[in-house]
């Protein structure tokens, strides 16, 4: 087999992370991209007449000689099946990878590496470590190349960013909004105020936050009063999961376009999520 990728990791719960936050929205089937500077996995739920993509992404460092740096590239180039890329592009049955993950996170392991060879016209991702004693251990499943980078879907010019008020509050109203509609009403505007509403035949239910964190200079269109609610209905389902597969020590902003499409980006360290969920008819 000829091995073109070796990533050395320093523990695998980066890896197990990016895996839950896209198993949470992908089908059985995400793209895994790997470039010198970064890997991503791409999740999306088509289950839907508007699909919802969720890319997952961590910045690998260059800095070979730390030993505190999460992962490392040891090696890397281009198989020759897929030339004229900088970039190394598979799709993978999620929840094999996320079971090779659980089988592989042991205590006490030491040299873990994930590895991708091209075995014929097949590729393996390959895991490997060894524990304290010296003893070695191997997983691999086999996974499916692509020839191409999956790009994000092309949205128009957001007309509110925002960031999150309060992450554990939003969490709990989206959570009981959630089990009595199908439909979250979302209106912000440009003065930090952020409405979330939805209803029932009986009654309509509104919580309402002022005073948000707005970043207009990321805003490419304002001929509307800052007043003015843009709005946007979305999932319920969709909203509450992001809820749960981002922890509260991400940092988090959102992006709407007018009956459109809500954009979620979340930060920590070097690790980012974004969140595309379109306008639910």
């Amino acid at each position: 087999m000829n091995g073109f990728i070796d990533i050395q990791f320093k523990d695998l719960d980066v890896l197990r992370e990016m895996v839950d936050i896209a198993k949470g929205f992908g089908s059985q089937y995400c793209s895994f991209s790997i470039s010198q500077s970064r890997i991503e996995i791409i999740g999306s739920d088509l289950s839907s007449i508007s699909s919802v993509y969720v890319y997952v992404s961590y910045e690998i460092s260059r800095n070979v000689s730390s030993s505190d740096v999460p992962l490392q590239m040891r090696s890397f180039s281009i198989p020759h099946s897929i030339q004229n890329t900088d970039v190394v592009c598979f799709k993978v049955n999620i929840l094999n990878l996320a079971h090779a993950i659980a089988l592989m996170r042991k205590p006490n392991m030491m040299n873990i590496h994930m590895k991708l060879y091209e075995s014929g016209e097949r590729w393996i991702l390959l895991f490997q470590h060894e524990d304290f004693t010296g003893l070695s251990y191997e997983k691999e499943i086999f996974v499916l190349p692509e020839n191409f980078l999956r790009s994000e879907p092309k949205i128009k010019p957001f007309n509110v960013v925002m960031e999150l008020p309060d992450f554990y509050k939003v969490h709990c109203v989206g959570a009981s909004m959630k089990t009595f509609n199908e439909r979250i009403k979302i209106s912000a505007n440009s003065q930090g105020e952020l409405k979330l509403e939805t209803g029932h035949a009986m009654f309509n239910m509104i919580t309402c936050f002022n005073n948000c964190i707005n970043h207009m200079d990321l805003v490419e269109v304002l001929e509307y009063d800052n007043s003015k609610f843009v709005t946007i209905n979305v999932d319920s389902t969709h909203f509450v999961k992001f809820f749960s597969v981002v922890t509260e020590d991400f940092y988090v902003n959102f992006k709407i376009v007018d009956n459109y499409a809500l954009l979620f980006e979340a930060e920590k360290d070097d690790l980012k999520v974004k969140l595309i969920l379109p306008a639910k008819l």
